[in-house]
């Protein structure tokens, strides 16, 4: 039985999109929503994608309680979650990637039984179990699975670190006080450094299970290109004082407290062929892609603060 909506607090789900088709997630979220019975908004907002794209999603704006807008040209991934922050108009906030699909149908109850004000809810993030049968996606997916597929009770250990901006929810007058750093363009480090300031405002952030499964996997040469992104970003922080508190980091800090970072340079430039070809592959190894990242890190930050 669906309960009195002015006993919720009341909630706005958003969706930043970029070329991806919404309409099953919206559709799922909205089920989701309303068998929770309270106020709620979905709004979503289009990033500059192919027409093809904003056709098919502009359809969603038919279910109660759904919004669409198009940019009118592309912002950014950091750009584009302020501007739907800025136009939410309910006190919590759900953000989500566009290339997620729902787990459970109790997802927006799961969140709304956990609120508690002046705190950020982390939900996780899960991939598919089943290996990918294109080999290009291997790499994605392997990744996932063994990175960034992680219970609550291992998040919770450490609550600010690997923050993942994909299925949060957050009281909206915290995420106006720390909008995202829009300096940082391309892919990457947004996230991080999202939860480096969540941290340094103490702001307690609390982990539960209630993942989005993740879809949108890539192939594996727009992957190693998105991470090299990634790595600009981190170096741009580095040149902003700015050290994040990612594994890759803690590495390349060791590096040079140990005199290593020349040697390990040399050898990662003299293997990155190699490198290259075995993350290519179809059982791509997640220590050539460490060593591959560290050595594009190495290259573009030589020397320690």
């Amino acid at each position: 039985m669906m309960e009195n909506a002015d006993s919720h607090p009341s909630l706005s789900i958003l969706i930043p999109v970029y070329n991806q088709d919404v309409r099953a997630l919206v559709a799922d979220l909205h089920q989701s929503a309303s068998a929770w019975g309270g106020h709620f908004e979905i709004r979503v907002a289009d990033d500059g994608s192919a027409l093809e794209t904003r056709r098919m999603n502009a359809s969603i704006s038919s279910l109660p309680g759904v919004a669409y807008r198009e940019m009118p040209h592309n912002v950014g991934r950091s750009a584009i979650r302020n501007a739907l922050i800025s136009w939410a108009r309910y006190p919590y906030l759900i953000l989500m990637d566009a290339d997620s699909a729902v787990v459970r149908p109790d997802y927006v109850s799961a969140y709304m039984r956990e609120v508690v004000p002046d705190t950020v809810i982390c939900g996780g993030r899960t991939y598919a179990p089943e290996r990918p049968s294109d080999p290009s996606l291997h790499l994605h997916w392997r990744y996932g699975r063994r990175r960034e597929q992680r219970k609550a009770a291992q998040r919770n250990a450490k609550p600010w670190h690997g923050f993942q901006t994909n299925n949060y929810l957050i009281p909206a007058d915290i995420a106006k006080q720390l909008p995202f750093d829009e300096q940082l363009v391309g892919y990457g480090h947004e996230d991080s450094l999202f939860g480096l300031r969540l941290q340094e405002s103490n702001i307690a952030v609390h982990h539960i299970d209630n993942p989005l499964c993740h879809l949108g996997l890539e192939r594996a040469d727009v992957f190693l290109d998105k991470h090299s992104q990634a790595i600009n970003n981190l170096t741009r922080l580095y040149h902003r004082g700015i050290i994040l508190p990612v594994r890759l980091m803690d590495i390349w800090i060791h590096l040079h407290a140990l005199g290593l970072a020349g040697p390990t340079r040399t050898i990662s430039a003299l293997l990155t062929p190699l490198l290259k070809k075995n993350l290519m592959s179809s059982r791509p190894s997640l220590y050539a892609f460490d060593l591959y990242r560290l050595g594009q890190l190495l290259e573009r930050s030589r020397n320690p603060l």
